[in-house]
């Protein structure tokens, strides 16, 4: 996650309030299903039949890549709450 996010500034030149957060909502929406389906795909040991160090560092990757999508995801909710506290 980036140190300070810079949210949006609702003002009359710019997107509407209800804009900016259907656009926010519609963006965790996303990710909450991008995260069900990472989820999902976790390596499984019958896919790696070589051995448990290459399950162990797929694991490891693929939790690495889930992350990054929560931290995207709790950057969003982030932004839309400062949003909404406009």
């Amino acid at each position: 996650m980036v140190n300070k996010l810079q949210a949006p500034i609702v003002n009359l030149n710019g997107s509407s309030k209800d804009e900016l957060l259907a656009g926010y909502r519609w963006t965790y929406e996303a990710l909450e299903t991008a995260i069900l389906a990472l989820q999902k795909t976790m390596p499984h040991g019958r896919d790696y039949p070589d051995g448990t160090a290459t399950l162990m560092e797929a694991r490891e990757q693929h939790i690495a890549r889930l992350r990054a999508v929560i931290d995207v995801q709790r950057d969003i909710e982030h932004i839309a709450r400062a949003v909404l506290n406009q």
